[in-house]
């Protein structure tokens, strides 16, 4: 005998108007967050990427140290502390620390181990407007030094870095050869970004997130 059982129907049932502009609002929101932080984003990344680049740019002046030959006794980088007034302050120059051409006291050409004007420049890297260069300071001993130009220089053949204040004037010896520098970089792009690089004379660079 078939029994026959009665199922109720059950209408399927949508997303009410409510419901629906509920959940696009609450999505809207969502996108809203994510779209608001993306310039702030991509500007903390772009920052990071130039004070790596500066870094590269001394690693790769290390290196050239480490070589042997070639006419250049040694290469090295130039910084200078940002001047609202003076673009030309925005760049960091790559150049190669040329044989002087005075004699030292054994009668041979030395490099001077320091950006002075006479060495030649391969490259000038211009930073961007909102990066600065917000301070350089240097230490040698229990003092303490504020150098606006820097030069990071690495003679063949070795890997230790003299750092010392440029010379606009050509001069053989580095007298003012400090034990380790703080750069400070800031962004003006977003409020309370920094990044402190620290150079050691034995040739370490480091860099990390913050005020020196």
């Amino acid at each position: 005998m078939r029994s026959s059982v009665k199922r109720k129907h059950v209408p399927l049932r949508g997303f009410s108007l409510i419901e629906l502009v509920v959940s696009l609002v609450v999505i809207g929101i969502v996108y809203g967050m994510l779209f608001a932080n993306l310039p702030r984003t991509n500007s903390r990344v772009e920052f990071q990427s130039q004070v790596s680049m500066v870094r590269s740019m001394i690693l790769s002046a290390q290196i050239f140290g480490a070589s042997q030959g070639g006419d250049a006794q040694g290469r090295g980088v130039m910084i200078r502390e940002s001047d609202l007034l003076d673009p030309e302050a925005q760049k960091v120059t790559e150049f190669l620390d040329i044989s002087s051409s005075e004699l030292d006291e054994l009668g041979i050409r030395r490099s001077s181990g320091v950006y002075d004007g006479v060495d030649d420049g391969i490259m000038d890297y211009l930073l961007p407007a909102y990066i600065m260069v917000n301070d350089i300071s240097a230490y040698r001993a229990n003092d303490t030094f504020m150098p606006s130009c820097l030069s990071v220089t690495f003679v063949r053949p070795s890997t230790n870095a003299n750092l010392s204040e440029c010379k606009i004037s050509a001069s053989v010896g580095v007298s003012d050869n400090y034990d380790s520098v703080n750069i400070e970089f800031q962004s003006m792009a977003v409020d309370g970004l920094y990044s402190c690089m620290t150079i050691l004379r034995i040739g370490q660079v480091s860099v990390k997130e913050g005020e020196c």
